[in-house]
């Protein structure tokens, strides 16, 4: 993961953190404080970040993702322009990840070969 995209994820890891920890946040009836446990780099586009609470001593993970800026001509160099979003990741998020990744893997096999289809012609 590049230098400036790791800073940002810390950022958004102990924004998110801050955030969770309001003592008045809806569904905060515990008054639990976040602290971030592990950031786990996932490639350069994704992270998990494990969070520990307080005073309960339970753990929560959120899946960070990468979303880029979209292009403008007026602006020609947006690679590294972007931001971290997240979300807590639940057991129904990982079921539906499977059918998404099988899925993903059978489009890619329907579609490679037709990376030749104008050849055979």
């Amino acid at each position: 993961m590049k230098k400036t995209r790791a800073h940002k994820l810390a950022a958004a890891a102990k924004e998110c953190a801050e955030q969770f920890s309001n003592p008045d946040r809806a569904q905060n009836h515990a008054k639990e404080e976040f602290h971030i446990g592990v950031i786990t780099p996932l490639g350069e586009s994704s992270a998990l970040v494990t969070y520990n609470k307080t005073p309960s001593g339970k753990k929560a993970a959120a899946w960070f993702y990468w979303l880029n800026v979209p292009h403008r001509n007026d602006q020609p160099d947006t690679r590294d322009k972007g931001q971290w979003r997240y979300f807590f990741v639940t057991y129904s998020h990982l079921a539906g990840m499977d059918i998404v990744a099988r899925t993903l893997h059978q489009i890619e096999q329907h579609n490679f070969p037709l990376n030749w289809d104008e050849e055979r012609r």
